[in-house]
């Protein structure tokens, strides 16, 4: 179950999903594991915690994750939401309801 304001939301399963963040690099390709597939939600939910026992850390002042103290990757507000990889909404209907992976 996901807690979502005063709803309780369910969770339908468990997986991994590739997802592509900018790095001091460039774009590179992560694999994001053991995130929750919730079907009525537009977004994948990345648990901060679970990226805290790997060592990484979210900046939100900076806009970054860090690991070791360096950056990993970027952050970035969309729609009041802190999103790793953003993919912009197709049309109006969608843009009420954002997309996101």
């Amino acid at each position: 179950m996901l807690f979502a304001g005063n709803a309780i939301v369910p969770i339908k399963g468990f997986g991994d999903v590739a997802i592509t963040v900018q790095t001091p690099e460039g774009l590179a390709k992560i694999m994001l594991l053991d995130i929750a597939f919730v079907p009525s939600f537009n977004m994948n939910i990345a648990a901060y915690d679970k990226f805290h026992s790997k060592g990484v850390y979210w900046d939100s002042e900076g806009g970054r994750l860090t690991q070791g103290g360096l950056m990993f990757c970027t952050v970035e507000r969309h729609h009041g939401q802190w999103t790793l990889e953003y993919v912009e909404a197709m049309n109006e209907k969608e843009d009420a309801v954002f997309s996101a992976r």
